[in-house]
Parts: structure tokens; C-alpha cells; sequence
């Protein structure tokens, strides 16, 4: 069963700031204060006050870490190519031509022999036990034991497609 739990962050630097998922899923992930992730934020990930971290320097950070005696491990499956077709579209209008698009799938689901990219609902019943690190489009929460810590619309918007996502471990 997937619950949510408010972040509750005892400090005065926390109540000032905005845009802060990832200096929230850091203090959660690796069990730190949230003063300590956000200068983590601010130094090794180029985050400046009130405004957000880019992905891909999370990213690079979360390949490399060792917080707190933990460290973080990329969530990958065996990639799988899948085919879809769409219509396309033209001055605003749907055209009755249809495009087949190929692509490779990392995270995914699958349903008989159908494969879907993976949602954050999807994602949480097949990883029901331990701590993880899932990013969404412009957004990243924490995961822990099938509990979401974050914000409140992290845990009502189930649907939304994981970009990646990291297991955090013990060294």
C-alpha cells in the first residue's frame, strides 16, 4: 500500500526556501538535516538560493556519492526496444498519416507481452521495500518502503513517468 508522509525539516533555512525537492530528497535519502543537504546542493550541484538543481547535475552527483555511509545505484533493466505509432500532426490539426517511432525503454512495465514506460505508482508496487531516489519530469521526491516523502501532489500524481530512479544502499 503506498502512503505519504509530510516532511517535517527542523530548520529555519527550510521555511524560506522554494524549489527544494532535491535538498529535501537528499536529507531524506541519506538521513542528513537539511542544512547539510542544502549546502551539499549549493556546492556540488551548483544550486543557488530558492532556485532548483538541473537534472543532470543530480544525476552526475547521485553516480558518484557516498553520503552518510550510503550510496546510490541507478535502477536500470535490460533495455527493451519498443515500437509505437502516433499521428501525426500538422498546423495544429491531426492528419490521418500515422508515424511508427522506435525507441529503447530502461525502466518499463510489462503487461503480457506489451512493455510500457514505467509510472511512479508502477514503479512503488514493484519496488515495495527500501529507499529510493525517483526523478520525474522537473521534479525529484524519495521513496522508502513504499511510503512517498516529499511533497503532497508526489504522492497523488501515481501516473506521472519515471525518468530515472536509484536504489540507496549501505557501503
Amino acid at each position: 500500500m503506498i502512503t505519504y508522509s509530510r516532511t517535517t525539516l527542523n530548520s529555519e533555512l527550510s521555511r524560506v526556501e522554494t524549489n527544494d525537492c532535491s535538498v529535501i530528497a537528499l536529507a531524506n535519502a541519506f538521513d542528513i538535516s537539511y542544512d547539510e543537504s542544502h549546502e551539499i546542493c549549493k556546492t556540488q550541484l551548483y544550486r543557488k538560493n530558492r532556485k532548483g538543481v538541473l537534472t543532470y547535475h543530480l544525476i552526475d552527483f547521485l553516480d558518484k556519492c557516498q553520503i552518510n555511509g550510503k550510496k546510490a545505484t541507478e535502477i536500470k533493466y535490460e533495455p527493451v526496444q519498443v515500437q509505437r505509432t502516433i499521428r501525426q500532426m500538422r498546423n495544429y490539426w491531426y492528419t490521418e498519416e500515422k508515424i511508427t517511432i522506435s525507441e529503447t525503454l530502461e525502466l518499463y512495465t510489462k503487461r503480457g507481452n506489451k512493455y510500457s514506460r514505467m509510472t511512479v505508482g508502477s514503479f512503488i508496487k514493484q519496488n515495495d521495500k527500501g529507499t529510493y531516489i525517483i526523478n520525474v519530469k522537473g521534479h525529484v521526491f524519495v521513496v522508502k518502503d513504499s511510503v512517498v516523502f516529499g511533497n503532497f501532489e508526489d504522492y497523488s500524481s501515481l501516473k506521472k513517468r519515471v525518468i530515472s530512479a536509484y536504489k540507496i544502499e549501505s557501503i
